[in-house]
């Protein structure tokens, strides 16, 4: 048994969560009181999620511009894309944008879908490999 510190009430083991640094290994709060602790800073701080998804994303612009070394405002431009490139698949909100480019040069070709960068990843970017691939398909039609 456990006395939380918040709530004063004396409760099993199972009701705290783990904290290692503690000498019984337990938190000094009950679950219920830290649920009704992050709620309220939740109900507190309600544009905190949204301001992260924007840091993140910038993060993201950032860290993109750095690999293919071009500048954040083409990355921006490339990522404003509504489909893809390859199959014309329009892009889904939450759909991720890969940016294509020539793993021997660098250079960026464009923006694909997952399928399609991944396809072109697994023909190792040889188009003598894809027009072997595309004769087979053509040869072997059901």
């Amino acid at each position: 048994m456990k006395t939380c510190n918040i709530c004063g009430e004396a409760k099993s083991l199972d009701d705290f969560h783990k904290k290692s640094s503690a000498k019984d290994g337990k938190q000094t709060m009950c679950k219920e009181c830290n649920k009704a602790r992050v709620r309220s800073w939740q109900d507190d701080n309600p544009n905190y999620w949204r301001t992260q998804r924007n840091r993140k994303d910038s993060i993201a612009v950032q860290r993109r511009a750095r690999t293919y070394g071009i500048t954040e405002t083409e990355v921006k431009l490339l990522l404003e894309t509504s489909f893809c490139e390859l199959c014309h698949a329009e892009f889904s909100e939450t759909a991720r944008k890969n940016i294509d480019h020539d793993h021997v040069t660098g250079k960026v070709r464009g923006v694909l879908c997952g399928h399609c960068n991944r396809g072109l990843g697994h023909f190792k970017d040889d188009p003598e490999l894809l027009k072997r691939a595309i004769n087979y398909l053509n040869s072997h039609k059901v």
